[in-house]
């Protein structure tokens, strides 16, 4: 038990310098090119990987090499170049099947719409924007332990709330 309890203490003082060290911290911006979509990242948590080959986005990774967050773009269109409207598209993320998939949050707004829930053992949020012709994506995954380093914190929100 006592074991238990300083590994919680400890967990959670770390988390408490991270969270300061975080918000003190400057922010970088990264915008894409091809889809006029940009947001906002903490460098000390966050590292900018290369943008893919089509040009649609990138994957940031934490300081331990592990995948945190994703943005890309894509077109609005099915298979058939039909357009996807943004109600659809939320109702498709709503309708993923997932290893003990939970939502736990939505929200469809007028030109975005935000999902968050458990899966795969891992917390995962994801916004999604509407732009000219396609929709902008950002996913953020992380493990349950990291919920203070990443959200209370303040750089979810950061994070999300600079992704236009």
């Amino acid at each position: 038990m006592k074991k238990q309890l300083l590994t919680l203490l400890t967990g959670l003082l770390l988390a408490g310098s991270l969270a300061a060290q975080v918000t003190d911290d400057k922010l970088s911006r990264y915008c894409n090119a091809r889809f006029s979509y940009c947001l906002n990242y903490p460098t000390t948590l966050m590292y900018q990987g290369e943008e893919s080959a089509n040009g649609d986005g990138l994957v940031f990774t934490n300081t331990a090499g592990a995948e945190v967050l994703r943005v890309f773009g894509r077109l609005n269109q099915d298979a058939n170049g039909n357009t996807i409207s943004l109600e659809k598209q939320f109702r498709t993320e709503l309708n993923k099947k997932g290893k003990d998939r939970k939502v736990t949050y939505k929200k469809l707004g007028k030109d975005f719409f935000a999902v968050s829930g458990y899966e795969n053992g891992m917390i995962f949020y994801t916004k999604v924007i509407q732009l000219d012709k396609a929709f902008g994506f950002a996913m953020m995954r992380y493990k349950p332990e990291e919920k203070a380093l990443y959200e209370q914190s303040g750089v979810l929100e950061q994070v999300f709330s600079s992704f236009r």
